[in-house]
């Protein structure tokens, strides 16, 4: 199974997400898929749908010469928050499997069926088959997770100086158009000097820049000091 270097960023935030020691999302995923290939020869690649907390995450991975059009059967497993270990009731979780030859998951989904309900976990209608033929997402660009989770890292960081969520962003968003940089490198930033006073070259009174430009010598990591 082909992982980008963006993918493998984005599935690394996931796991760090997780805090649970020895866990790696990205191997799961690459044992899940070798083990899918050896059930099911004409087996093609997957896809992870996870929804939770109002943000959707979608990873498709498909084989080396796979393409999407070379599907013509599939097999959805669908995972209630209990099960997906999520603490958000809306939350869900899907995972999609991909084969060339129509019906190829008959008997790997009536033997995942027995198996889960058996265990009081999955019941039938979380398996359903061949109603995604076509991959959910485009396969090729990421998420953005890791992103994403480098902006919360900062704005947890500003929080913990005492600034309000609302204060938060909008200093984020200051130090983004001062330094001319996006929200991720501007949070990379306040990560990599964490004891820096978050409210640095940020008037009192109304918390917008000092200046509106940089001066020469001036730290591109903060906003610049008062006059």
């Amino acid at each position: 199974m082909d992982i980008s270097t963006a993918w493998a960023a984005d599935l690394a935030a996931l796991t760090e997400s997780l805090d649970e020691p020895g866990t790696d999302i990205s191997q799961t995923l690459r044992q899940l898929a070798a083990d899918t290939k050896i059930a099911v020869h004409s087996y093609l690649g997957l896809s992870a749908i996870l929804s939770v907390g109002g943000r959707r995450l979608e990873f498709t991975a498909l084989e080396e010469d796979a393409e999407p059009e070379d599907i013509r059967a599939s097999l959805r497993i669908s995972f209630p928050p209990a099960l997906s270990g999520s603490e958000d009731p809306a939350a869900t979780a899907s995972l999609i499997l991909f084969a060339a030859m129509p019906g190829a998951f008959l008997d790997l989904a009536t033997d995942l069926s027995w198996l889960t309900g058996s265990l009081d976990g999955l019941d039938t209608a979380a398996f359903v088959l061949d109603e995604d033929l076509t991959v959910p997402h485009d396969p090729a660009p990421p998420s953005g997770l890791k992103a994403r989770s480098t902006i919360d890292q900062a704005i947890g960081v500003l929080i913990s100086q005492g600034n309000t969520p609302e204060q938060a962003h909008h200093h984020l968003d200051l130090l983004a158009a001062y330094t001319r940089v996006d929200q991720p490198t501007a949070a990379e930033a306040i990560l990599a000097e964490p004891d820096q006073p978050s409210t640095a070259g940020l008037r009192a009174d109304d918390r917008r820049p000092a200046h509106t430009r940089p001066q020469p010598g001036a730290d591109t990591h903060q906003p610049p000091q008062d006059p």
